[in-house]
């Protein structure tokens, strides 16, 4: 019933999943202490935008890293009523 949204899908992609999950996990241990601690030390105006900055360049590493490990995604089932 639900098949569409991927829950009939057999466990393929688990380890390189769960190495996605840490190394997101990771560069999220790094970028927010960061910006946590520029906020801390330097004024305002100053560690907004650099903390940002630094989220900013943490999402788009993640995005990269996660994108080799997992490469491509798992194909939904067949669908032998769809289209043709």
């Amino acid at each position: 019933m639900i098949e569409w949204m991927g829950f009939g899908l057999a466990e393929r992609d688990a380890p390189q999943r769960y190495m996605a999950t840490a190394v997101v996990l990771l560069i999220a241990l790094v970028c927010v202490p960061s910006f946590v601690l520029m906020v801390y030390f330097w004024p305002f105006w100053i560690a907004f935008p650099a903390g940002l900055t630094v989220m900013a360049i943490g999402v788009g590493v993640s995005i990269f890293v996660v994108d080799r490990i997992v490469g491509k995604k798992v194909k939904p089932p067949h669908d032998r009523f769809g289209d043709e």
